[in-house]
């Protein structure tokens, strides 16, 4: 048995019928499609390096503590493994009908994942959409197990030189040993808590410098978060439905920002995302004004390998009034700078850490009730992926995109994933509030595009769509 962490349980209480929690990654390859059996072969043979893929939730009876994974003894890989087929290759047939599985939560009653191998792509291509419960791990540990699944090489690797195979299935315990474990998790959580304080009390002077600085950066993002995000369309009730896009960039392109601006690939990609919201105002005829973005920073150290959550969160401005792709990239690197001064990265995770103490009802309370405030309009997450090729049985990646999920009165998420020298961009969308997904994806492009022209020019030359943007 392992324990839900409080950050991975807040998943599960954030999901309801218009919320599901999954994040997902649409992956794009070279070649036909594999078989069925060959698919479900290799994932079988794969899956031993994901034990996770075969533990299913259990709560704790009474709701003494939070859930912990299980074995699932009637695991069958193949109820987790589907196909479907694009009716034209067209790539808006290709993201409806993305959408229209990103919109279906996933089976609480089984193994958390599921993956839709999608054939009928043009270009002898195919598809393969993987969704993977939010709860099971980030953006970061999930990227990972594409390297883990695929390949390498287009020959691949012998089951040998992989030494697959799976641990004996445990005994799923009994009611009675979830409420003494509970109890027992209860006793070491608290003998932790009692042992900080202990060396706390050794070291006050220290000890008080550490606290002054926590509850400085805790209240500057308690003030960040209470005050209200603009009014948008974006931040209304959602529905059950949802519309995709991607958008593509070039890697080797963003970090040239940095040797001229000193900006990182994530300002980059928060300044994109700005022109692409520039262009979504001008679509609906309005004037575009500065919004405000949750942008989740990964706290995993370097020898931190374990699967669930490890991020905290820092809320910043999007410079969506800015009509220079340059001077949105340059307001997005102050801002962030600021954020990580200021310590919101710090706070956010002592938060989480903090919320270890408390019951599983307080946890849904906490997380249902902050989920109701407008403290953003949008979610901007950026995960870093492997920057050489990979390989499923033989066909290479081609591209990759994630997906982000939309929480209450939030209609918008967009996740962006470097890859073998791209970034890939998943724009998820409910489907009533945010209909222009693909406006953004190109806003998106033409955003990046602006970014690989030489400095002077940009500034002294502005393309017309640019001035009609500054003007609408």
């Amino acid at each position: 048995m392992q324990r839900l962490s409080p950050l991975d349980a807040s998943f599960l209480y954030l999901e309801n019928e218009r919320t599901p929690m999954h994040i997902s990654s649409l992956a794009i390859y070279d070649g036909p499609p594999p078989a069925d059996e060959e698919l479900v072969e290799m994932l079988d043979r794969r899956m031993p390096l994901v034990p996770r893929f075969r533990d299913r939730l259990v709560r704790v009876p009474g709701g003494g503590h939070r859930p912990v994974w299980v074995n699932d003894h009637d695991f069958d890989i193949r109820a987790h493994v589907q196909r479907v087929r694009v009716p034209a290759p067209k790539d808006n047939e290709l993201m409806s009908i993305v959408g229209r599985l990103l919109s279906q939560p996933l089976c609480r009653t089984r193994p958390l994942w599921e993956m839709w191998l999608i054939e009928g792509l043009r270009d002898e291509r195919f598809a393969v959409l993987s969704k993977t419960h939010h709860s099971l791990w980030d953006g970061v540990s999930g990227v990972d197990l594409h390297a883990v699944l695929l390949d390498a090489t287009p020959n691949g690797a012998a089951d040998g030189e992989l030494d697959l195979g799976w641990e004996e299935v445990e005994r799923v315990p009994s009611g009675a040993e979830l409420v003494a474990g509970a109890i027992q998790d209860r006793a070491r959580e608290s003998r932790v808590v009692a042992a900080s304080v202990l060396r706390a009390a050794r070291d006050p002077r220290r000890t008080i410098r550490e606290a002054t600085s926590l509850l400085r950066s805790t209240t500057e993002l308690a003030r960040t978060l209470v005050r209200p995000a603009p009014r948008t369309p974006l931040n209304r009730p959602i529905g059950s439905r949802r519309r995709y896009a991607t958008a593509d960039g070039s890697l080797s392109e963003v970090k040239r920002l940095k040797e001229k601006l000193g900006a990182t690939v994530n300002d980059a990609i928060l300044a994109a995302v700005a022109g692409g919201m520039r262009e979504w105002c001008a679509a609906r005829g309005r004037r575009p004004k500065d919004m405000r973005v949750m942008v989740p920073v990964s706290v995993r150290t370097a020898d931190d390998d374990s699967l669930g959550n490890r991020v905290a969160m820092v809320v910043v401005p999007l410079p969506v009034s800015e009509p220079d792709a340059i001077g949105r990239v340059e307001r997005v690197h102050e801002v962030m700078q600021e954020a990580k001064e200021s310590g919101q990265v710090a706070a956010g995770d002592a938060i989480v850490r903090m919320a270890s103490m408390l019951p599983p009802a307080g946890i849904a309370a906490v997380t249902q009730l902050q989920s109701r405030f407008r403290a953003f309009n949008l979610l901007v997450t950026n995960i870093p992926g492997p920057q050489f090729p990979l390989y499923l049985l033989g066909r290479r990646l081609r591209g990759l995109y994630p997906q982000a999920p939309l929480a209450a009165n939030q209609g918008l998420a967009i996740a962006a994933l470097t890859y073998n020298g791209q970034i890939g961009f998943g724009i998820l969308g409910d489907h009533e509030l945010v209909p222009e997904v693909d406006v953004i994806a190109k806003g998106i492009e033409r955003s990046l595009d602006d970014l690989s022209w030489d400095e002077p020019p940009q500034r002294i030359v502005r393309s017309v769509r640019e001035l009609s943007l500054a003007t609408t």
